[in-house]
């Protein structure tokens, strides 16, 4: 009977657990590594293993579609800001030399100018806190979300929301003193410790949108991805503000506050979503008014005369944009009907549903299918089926 069971494993001819097998959510990598699922992946069919490659080279592309459309967003705000304004062909750099260079060929950056050279210096600074920021997510968030209890991982997830005005205004006023410790508090804060809040949105949308093709679950799981998007903009925007003024490319005077301020302020009434949306979306809009006023009206000041470099005032559009999609979101999702079927518990309008029960529906714990492979109790577990 033992060497039938194994033979049937190892042929994928089991009824339940292969089922079981076939719905698992697990990717091959994770097959591969956990040490509980380990004997079970050399158990997997080969048409179970396909299966799995498929999802996971799905997930991969609409990973990769995410990222192309988010830089194509940010590239086309840059190309707009550039033929809006003709005013930044000079340099805001008072002591910027005729040739700072290094004096050779060998460097490929020899021909950069000052300007130049700060402005390539300040992309990669961003995009290293970006890939910081959205690989805390990835990695640590699974494991931050599943090690924690429903209560208490969501009073600290509201924790983390309080402290971003906190770590913020540390981040924006570090980098006004061209500090370098603005950066870790600049990612701390945007990316939540690691809360997955970002990658959230994205596999809500995917998963809402591939479960269920019913027309107002796929305006929900447009809505997910469009939180997602607007998310994923707007600490791009946050990022690359807080590089520009650390790297000397804008000093951090009166326009810059004045455009800045209104958001942190915002974020003050962050927990007041979760007991009156209705109170929230009008503090909101609120803040939303003051914002923009004051960010239109530092625009014109954005200029080399000033100090401040023509990549500022792009930034100004993409926090902008982000600001718009979530406002398209939130107002498609508060004239949606209620759904029973949305991942997690009820999502309030107007606010986005990220909490600790919804990132533990789509991530943060095993399936039915793995707990019951992983179960002692199970036909298949490792006590009642013999190790090849």
């Amino acid at each position: 009977m033992k060497q039938d069971s194994s033979r049937d494993i190892e042929h994928g001819r089991g009824s339940a657990p292969t089922e079981a097998l076939a719905e698992s959510r697990t990717s091959l990598s994770e097959w591969q590594t956990d040490p509980e699922l380990k004997f079970y992946g050399r158990a997997m069919s080969s048409v179970t293993s396909k299966r799995l490659a498929g999802q996971r080279l799905a997930l991969e592309i609409y990973a990769l579609v995410v990222v192309v459309l988010a830089a194509g967003i940010v590239v086309a705000t840059y190309a707009y800001s550039f033929n809006r304004w003709h005013d930044g062909n000079g340099s805001p750099l008072k002591d910027e030399g005729p040739h700072v260079n290094l004096g050779t060929s060998l460097s490929a950056t020899d021909h950069f100018g000052d300007l130049a050279f700060r402005r390539y210096v300040a992309f990669v600074i961003a995009a290293t806190c970006i890939i910081t920021g959205l690989g805390a997510e990835i990695v640590i968030g699974r494991a931050l979300v599943s090690a924690l209890s429903t209560k208490t991982g969501t009073t600290l997830w509201h924790f983390t929301q309080l402290l971003f005005s906190l770590f913020l205004m540390i981040a924006i006023l570090a980098a006004g003193e061209h500090d370098t410790m603005a950066l870790p508090f600049l990612v701390a804060g945007l990316w939540k410790f690691g809360f997955p809040e970002t990658i959230g949105c994205f596999l809500e949308a995917r998963t809402i949108g591939f479960a269920d093709a019913a027309p107002t679950e796929r305006l929900r799981a447009a809505c997910a991805f469009l939180d997602g998007l607007g998310t994923l903009l707007h600490h791009t925007a946050g990022v690359l503000f807080v590089v520009v003024v650390l790297v000397g490319l804008a000093p951090l005077n009166r326009p810059m506050i004045a455009a800045s301020i209104p958001l942190v302020i915002q974020h003050w009434f962050v927990l007041v979503r979760y007991r009156n949306t209705l109170l929230y979306g009008l503090i909101m809009a609120g803040c939303e008014v003051f914002w923009e006023f004051e960010l239109i009206a530092s625009l014109p000041q954005f200029t080399n005369e000033n100090g401040i470099d023509r990549v500022v005032r792009p930034i100004a559009y993409l926090m902008l944009e982000a600001h718009w999609i979530y406002w398209v979101a939130g107002i498609t999702r508060f004239l949606l009907p209620e759904s029973s079927t949305t991942l997690g518990d009820a999502r309030p309008a107007l606010g986005r549903q990220r909490t600790i029960k919804n990132w533990l529906g789509l991530f943060g714990r095993r399936s039915k299918s793995e707990k019951a492979l992983a179960s002692p109790r199970s036909p298949r577990s490792p006590k009642t089926i013999p190790r090849p």
